[in-house]
């Protein structure tokens, strides 16, 4: 029996199609800094549409990122219900682009399905022009302002330099991201603006940077290299709170200078490698100042994490001698990002140094992997057959969360066990669905009866899987037993035996149920044995540190 088997995200992702092929290139930080908007990992075979959502004209694209393109398209309008087209021309005659735009989103009909919900990008090459045209039921959200500013200082960089494809990804990722938001009806907040002339305001006045702002010029992507002074002030940091302000800050200044030793030698590479526009360094910004966050620090390797944002991607932090660096390396590798589904990123369970030190703080949400404490709302789908779908897996995971059942993650089941050092205490751990048609709990809840009533502390986590959750109260109840129903989530491979093994309690990869430890007074574990029958020995035990 393995409880702690990492259940692979196959039973959503084929069923969608959204199965792994090849990981889209990299094309830059994304949201909570540094996981790849590339990496929705789609696959290139789509059906024939009568109506296309990329309509290339003019070959800009390869026929598979424009096969990947209509992919993703297609998951956006599933999950938010907006209409988005794309159309490269290549050349407009005979009228202005704008007049151009409006007719052609009448004659598609872009739209008119979606409740006027919908947005028309076209793009004419000989000229370099970009047009995005909104429907009305949308501009509340895609003002006109914020469509102005995505294309000045984003889009038309990359298209002008060449780079249509990555325009094309990361004009979608943040408007799909404002969609989002909408969703969940957070408001656009102007802080980091404020902040952002805060910062350029002093750079300018003789701070620690000596390159001003690129101010208006947005003709190439930034590329500044550091100078001593950028060097010295974006620096590694004595904290990992310290870390992260300068990384907000490097994001407000805009220069795109990558090569400061805020970041590990790895990121710097990376980072250097991909192209930048300054639109999407505001954009990175404005995802994460100001929200509420959470660090985990352990030996050289931490977390930061947000708690007010579901969208909002964590950091990974290594400690040097010269302090904390941010490893975007580690936040490319252990976060995926997602589309058409309730949530827009989950952890990976890589088995790297990160997973590793803080798989205890991994909850299993579905077949996906979330912070335990973060913000975990569900996204609302548009699609009817996909949030069916997706409803009756979160209507599962409500079903868990209201039963009578209190749910523990390892960290806290082990942070349970040590607090009742000063006492003698029995540790069980029990697969309820295992010893349904055995007299072995009925033994076992006959025996915890009897140490409680010598004074010992019992405490008892059922290791059931989700679905079984709601019925487990019952099942103890018809057994009789005297402890209460506690259920641990189910834990990343490996967490459970590690983080038992920190309180002297060891179980391996896999054990049989149940397994009983015995611990004295001072914690100290005298007894401890797994697939137990019989407690003759643990009740023996028991008496000798009483």
């Amino acid at each position: 029996m393995s409880p702690a088997t990492d259940r692979p995200l196959r039973d959503w992702l084929v069923r969608y199609r959204i199965i792994p092929r090849r990981p889209w290139r990299p094309l830059l930080i994304l949201l909570g800094g540094a996981a790849l908007f590339g990496e929705f990992q789609w696959s290139l075979i789509s059906g024939f549409r009568w109506h296309p959502r990329l309509m290339d004209q003019a070959d800009v694209l390869p026929w598979k990122e424009e096969r990947f393109a209509e992919r993703v398209l297609d998951e956006i309008a599933r999950e938010s219900g907006v209409d988005i087209r794309f159309q490269f021309v290549p050349a407009i005659t005979g009228e202005t682009i704008e007049q151009f735009s409006v007719r052609r989103a009448r004659a598609i009909g872009i739209g008119r399905e979606t409740g006027r919900r919908g947005v028309f990008f076209i793009y004419d090459v000989a000229h370099h022009q970009l047009r995005a045209e909104v429907g009305a039921n949308l501009e509340e959200y895609l003002t006109d302002a914020f469509m102005g500013h995505l294309i000045r200082t984003n889009t038309r960089d990359f298209f002008g330099a060449g780079s249509p494809r990555d325009g094309f990804v990361s004009t979608l990722f943040m408007v799909q991201h404002r969609l989002r938001q909408a969703t969940l009806q957070q408001s656009y907040d102007p802080r980091y603006v404020e902040y952002i002339q805060d910062v350029r305001r002093l750079a300018l006045g003789g701070g620690a940077s000596t390159v001003a702002p690129r101010g208006g010029d947005t003709a190439v992507f930034l590329r500044a290299s550091a100078g001593p002074a950028e060097r010295a002030w974006f620096a590694p940091q004595s904290t990992v709170d310290a870390t992260f302000r300068r990384y907000l800050e490097w994001l407000a200044l805009g220069q795109y200078q990558t090569d400061v030793p805020m970041f590990t030698i790895d990121s710097q590479e990376w980072l250097a490698g991909n192209p930048m526009t300054p639109g999407f360094m505001e954009f990175m910004l404005s995802v994460e100042y100001g929200r509420r966050y959470t660090i985990d620090e352990r030996g050289r390797v931490a977390v930061l994490y947000f708690t007010d944002d579901p969208f909002a991607q964590p950091h990974f932090f290594r400690r040097t001698r010269q302090g904390w660096e941010m490893d975007v390396i580690a936040e490319v590798l252990n976060t995926m990002n997602l589309v058409g589904m309730p949530y827009s990123w989950s952890l990976r369970t890589t088995g790297d140094e990160y997973a590793r030190t803080f798989a205890d703080l991994y909850r299993p949400i579905g077949d996906l992997w979330r912070f335990v404490d973060g913000d975990n709302r569900p996204l609302p789908l548009h699609d009817r057959g996909r949030a069916e779908y997706f409803g009756d897996e979160l209507a599962q995971i409500a079903a868990a969360e209201a039963a009578p059942v209190e749910r523990l993650t390892v960290r806290d089941a082990v942070a349970r066990i040590a607090a009742t050092n000063g006492r003698p205490s029995v540790v069980i751990l029990y697969d309820s669905d295992g010893l349904r048609d055995t007299r072995v709990f009925g033994d076992l809840a006959r025996a915890a009866d009897a140490w409680q009533d010598r004074g010992v502390v019992v405490l008892a986590f059922s290791t059931d899987r989700d679905p079984t959750v709601p019925g487990l109260a019952e099942f103890l109840q018809r057994h009789g037993a005297v402890f209460p129903p506690v259920n641990l989530y189910r834990w990343p491979s490996g967490t459970l035996d590690g983080s038992m093994a920190s309180i002297g309690i060891h179980i391996g990869q896999t054990w049989d149920s149940p397994l009983v430890a015995v611990r004295d007074a001072t914690g100290r574990v005298v007894y401890q044995a797994q697939g137990v029958s019989d407690f003759t020995a643990a009740s023996a035990a028991l008496r000798s540190v009483e």
